[in-house]
């Protein structure tokens, strides 16, 4: 395994920027691999509060990278959902969707085939994943989305209190770059929009995994509503509804079932061989060591 912090100079965001990266790279570990075969690619997109060092102690996202050969771009996104704002200047959405897109493959062993090609992430993330992924369906071929923070509904009835809608109205307006917070409604923000855009456009869609515990009240409904939307448009939607809330636990299984989804090939590595055995250490003392 490698992992990479790389900063560069965002135009669309007009600062430097740092992502993570991890590679599956351990040779002994990928004898049937040709050494030039570029590799499947997931960026992975964190929620609301969080950063992408975030992800780094997560041995669940090591283990996929290296048992699925996949490569993890882990992008920071701040509290921006990942779309571009005409009143703060930030385009985070052209960001995640071809700036870094663009900047990864320049850089690293990555696929540049839109069948190999993910967008994921939780909460917020899956917010990011879904607009995004929908806007860019030359790029994206598959969205994993898990407990996405679908809030459309609360955006357009938010006030000038915080209260209960975490963010005020004017917060809102800033984030997503809203004269007004009914311009909401069918802007590059707006998923539901997206998704019948695209829908009629002809464009072939990205196929998409969507998750959401039933434990967790505030975004269940609205995640199991536009999954039966996006049905009824004539995408291929994958749909987990079981039990948890919004936390850890639940997302941990996520990945798992989502890395299973994509279409990637699960390596089999012998528990008690060498390579498996000195992967796992590898991993850990990696871990303990981006947590520190």
């Amino acid at each position: 395994m490698a992992f990479f912090q790389a900063d560069f100079f965002s135009q669309a965001l007009n600062r430097s920027v740092r992502c993570g990266v991890l590679l599956p790279t351990d040779q002994s570990a990928y004898q049937e691999r040709k050494e030039q075969e570029p590799l499947p690619t997931l960026y992975l997109l964190h929620g609301m509060t969080g950063s992408q060092s975030g992800w780094y102690g997560t041995e669940s996202l090591w283990e996929i990278s290296r048992n699925y050969r996949m490569a993890i771009v882990l992008p920071n996104g701040e509290n921006s959902f990942y779309c571009n704002s005409s009143l703060t200047g930030n385009r985070y959405g052209d960001y995640i969707g071809e700036e870094l897109v663009a900047f990864t493959r320049s850089s690293f062993p990555l696929s540049d085939k839109r069948e190999e090609t993910f967008i994921g992430g939780l909460s917020m993330g899956g917010f990011g994943a879904i607009v995004n992924g929908l806007r860019n369906p030359d790029t994206f071929g598959y969205i994993t989305a898990f407990s996405s923070a679908l809030i459309k509904r609360l955006i357009l009835r938010s006030d000038e209190e915080e209260g209960l809608d975490y963010f005020t109205r004017a917060q809102y307006q800033s984030m997503f770059g809203l004269a007004a917070i009914d311009d909401f409604e069918g802007s590059d923000c707006d998923y539901e929009a997206l998704a019948e855009k695209l829908a009629a456009s002809g464009k072939e869609k990205p196929k998409i995994y969507m998750d959401c515990g039933t434990e967790d009240v505030s975004l269940y409904q609205a995640n199991a509503d536009f999954k039966d939307r996006l049905l009824s448009l004539g995408y291929e939607v994958t749909w987990d509804s079981r039990p948890g809330g919004h936390d850890g636990k639940f997302w941990s299984e996520s990945f798992c079932k989502a890395a299973a989804y994509l279409p990637v090939e699960e390596l089999e590595l012998a528990p008690d061989s060498p390579s498996a055995a000195r992967l796992t250490r590898m991993n850990a003392a990696m871990t303990r060591k981006m947590t520190e």
